[in-house]
């Protein structure tokens, strides 16, 4: 099967998701609108690269005109490759949803003619793969068929994501922390939605604890924001401004925390949280109905409403209660590795690709 994949090199879930049908076997060719490293897929970039936004909107349209696969799925709906494939009717057409790409309304996303090529692309799609039910009821209230709707988290690989104590010693290192430190770690963008200034209102309630913040992908007026609220009260010597790293690169940084926060009003399934339960990280993360089905309190994570209390009651419960750690530790790694394992996850989408062009 040749198939096409549309979306960013820069990101490394979409460039993950893409490989592992070349590892199946499949003819995989990656379009993408950004640079990055493709693992060595063969890639065709239509980045900007200085372009005025006419001449990069011809690359991407001359990119995906002639694009020439036995399928084309685009990894995130609100993207220019994966308009630019539904404008030229490019089929069959698979679209993964993220959640951002979707919720508008929550995430603030998009303006009218964003949101207007989005969902004619979503509507217009063979296949729509959404990490949770309520994504999936998002699409569907659009007006997409249930039987093109597939819920798949797409997971991660345990193998790659798993406790490693070694490398967990190693990362302290590098963060300048001490072993027996009480580390929390943000591994989400350093932007307003991810609420890293209510992770520093907490830990002014949580005695010797040190914040490492990533700045992957930061908002450098709002990381000054966080900055001025930490000197604010007083613990600006306990958080940690660390620089983003590679996908597998990130494996020893969930396993050198004691507990990982990960606090956006809205998300979908996020990859992060799914990557650090298989490291046996405990996770607090936002109280949201949307991650019931997979998740569930004080068994595989804590859920915490999102006021600074609330957060550092959750935060001091799991760094002061060895037991509960443990038990939270091991059952996320057990429920991620059983229902959100990624190599099954992909087999199950490439028997509907399979189908789709006629293979299955």
């Amino acid at each position: 099967m040749r198939i096409c994949v549309l979306g960013a090199a820069s990101s490394a879930h979409v460039v993950a998701r893409a490989k592992v049908f070349e590892t199946f076997g499949h003819e995989v060719t990656l379009l993408s609108p950004a640079t990055g490293d493709a693992l060595g897929l063969e890639t065709k970039y239509c980045a900007r690269d200085g372009q005025g936004k006419l001449a990069w909107l011809k690359s991407i349209y001359d990119a995906v005109k002639w694009a020439d696969a036995d399928i084309f799925h685009a990894h995130y709906a609100a993207e220019l490759t994966t308009w630019m494939a539904s404008i030229l009717g490019k089929r069959p057409l698979v679209i993964t949803v993220m959640g951002g790409d979707v919720l508008f309304d929550e995430q603030g996303s998009l303006g009218p003619v964003g949101r207007w090529l989005t969902k004619r692309a979503i509507l217009k799609a063979d296949l729509v793969t959404v990490k949770s039910p309520m994504l999936g009821d998002v699409v569907a209230s659009w007006g997409v068929p249930k039987d093109r709707i597939m819920n798949i988290v797409w997971g991660v690989d345990g193998r790659v994501f798993a406790p490693d104590t070694d490398g967990a010693k190693q990362r302290r290192s590098d963060w300048g922390v001490q072993a027996d430190d009480k580390i929390l770690f943000s591994p989400r963008m350093l932007k307003p939605l991810y609420n890293q200034v209510l992770m520093v209102e907490a830990l002014a309630q949580i005695p010797n604890a040190i914040l490492v913040l990533s700045t992957y992908q930061e908002d450098q007026t709002y990381r000054t924001e966080v900055e001025a609220k930490a000197k604010a009260l007083n613990v600006l010597d306990r958080v940690k401004f660390v620089p983003a790293l590679s996908m597998t690169d990130m494996s020893a940084s969930y396993c050198a925390a004691d507990v990982i926060l990960s606090l956006p009003p809205s998300d979908g399934t996020p990859q992060s949280v799914m990557e650090a339960m298989a490291c046996g990280a405990p996770v607090v993360q936002t109280d949201l109905d949307r991650f019931k089905p997979l998740f569930a309190h004080q068994e595989s994570c804590w859920f915490t409403h999102l006021n600074a209390d609330a957060v550092a009651e959750g935060t001091n419960a799991l760094l002061n209660d060895e037991t509960l750690r443990t038990h939270i530790s091991k059952t996320g790694r057990a429920v991620v590795l059983e229902k959100a394992d990624f190599e099954s996850q992909a087999r199950e989408v490439e028997t509907r690709l399979l189908t789709l062009v006629g293979q299955g």
